[in-house]
């Protein structure tokens, strides 16, 4: 088999948004590395998983190999998430499978096991095709080796679609999907045709200049801000400061695109969080409210590239069924979400 360079994988990448060198790979992450030492250290591992990355070719091998270090999140048990890489071949998925190996890890503890993972794809024939590989959005991965056939072609694949960026928390990470092109980003994106990149940060969606800064300095045509779930934790905003954050969030944004189209969705359904907060915070009810009003404020100063989309709307108190812990929705209620967002903002998605 021929290797393909590691020099390549910038061009061959999609869906990051830094790109960290290793002695023996390439680790693809969704934070520039620049600020790396400015993330606390949940929003720095959870920015480090691989949600919405793939690497995309045009290619006639019949097989193809990824070997990397891949890391595993869990919570509560090494197989809480799946771990599944997925394989598009012209637009059709083809197999959506674990890679052979790989370690896993736990917050705060070591991780577990031999990080070298293998992924071996074969029987996809030697005609030209377009190859898009999603990595698990659940975990970590330092990209060691990809190859192809010994005589087998490889040419770069553009993505010249129109580019929406997805920034919330970890309902658009999507660690309960099956894999990431099933969080509900991806499943709107592809349903609209356009190119996305989530920076979903499980956890760490907490209305943040920095964060607002770096969608900002992104080349996009629009942007996606699910906002409010994480803050609800720990009561970390009241009316006041939740006001300023998000009004801090626009603005920024807006500093570097005037009139980029923007939808701030509010949180989904969490029945236990909808009228009662922790720690004397806000509950779900406020928090919509408050992202509402910062909205509305702007819209009424002139700037009608900007709309609310009431979470309740993409998934309520009748989908809560869909619910693993009352919070976080299943693989079939991420895809709903997506479907019915794209169904919404159809013009938003697709149109300049």
């Amino acid at each position: 088999m021929q290797t393909i360079p590691l020099s390549s994988l910038p061009a061959l990448l999609h869906g990051h948004i830094g790109l960290i060198d290793h002695q023996d790979g390439v680790q693809p992450v969704r934070f520039p590395p620049a600020i790396g030492f400015m993330l606390d250290p949940l929003n720095a591992l959870t920015a480090t998983m691989t949600s919405g990355i793939r690497l995309r070719l045009v290619t006639n091998s019949s097989s193809l190999e990824l070997v990397t270090q891949q890391t595993q999140l869990f919570l509560t048990e090494p197989e809480q998430w799946a771990r599944n890489f997925e394989i598009y071949v012209d637009g059709n998925l083809y197999q959506q499978t674990p890679a052979i190996g790989g370690s896993f890890l736990t917050p705060g503890a070591a991780p577990e096991g031999e990080s070298r993972a293998v992924l071996a794809f074969t029987g996809l024939g030697n005609h030209l095709k377009q190859i898009e590989i999603w990595f698990p959005q659940s975990s970590l991965q330092v990209i060691e080796r990809v190859q192809i056939d010994s005589h087998a072609t490889w040419e770069t694949w553009k993505d010249d679609r129109r580019h929406i960026l997805f920034h919330g928390s970890s309902i658009t990470h999507g660690m309960e999907a099956l894999g990431g092109s099933g969080t509900w980003p991806a499943v709107a994106g592809k349903l609209a045709g356009v190119n996305v990149t989530n920076m979903g940060w499980a956890g760490s969606c907490l209305l943040s200049a920095l964060a607002s800064k770096v969608i900002a300095q992104q080349t996009i045509d629009a942007a996606v801000l699910e906002l409010g779930i994480n803050i609800w934790d720990g009561g970390a905003l009241n009316q006041r400061t939740l006001n300023d954050s998000v009004h801090g969030m626009i603005s920024i944004i807006r500093d570097r695109y005037p009139t980029l189209p923007i939808v701030i969705v509010s949180p989904i359904c969490s029945p236990t969080r909808e009228t009662v907060g922790e720690n004397g915070g806000l509950s779900l009810e406020q928090i919509r409210a408050g992202l509402k009003s910062a909205v509305d404020a702007h819209v009424l100063q002139g700037d009608h590239q900007i709309q609310y989309q009431d979470g309740l709307a993409l998934f309520g108190l009748e989908d809560a069924n869909l619910l693993v812990d009352g919070l976080h929705p299943n693989a079939d209620g991420y895809c709903l979400i997506g479907e019915r967002f794209a169904e919404l903002h159809r013009n938003f998605l697709t149109v300049d």
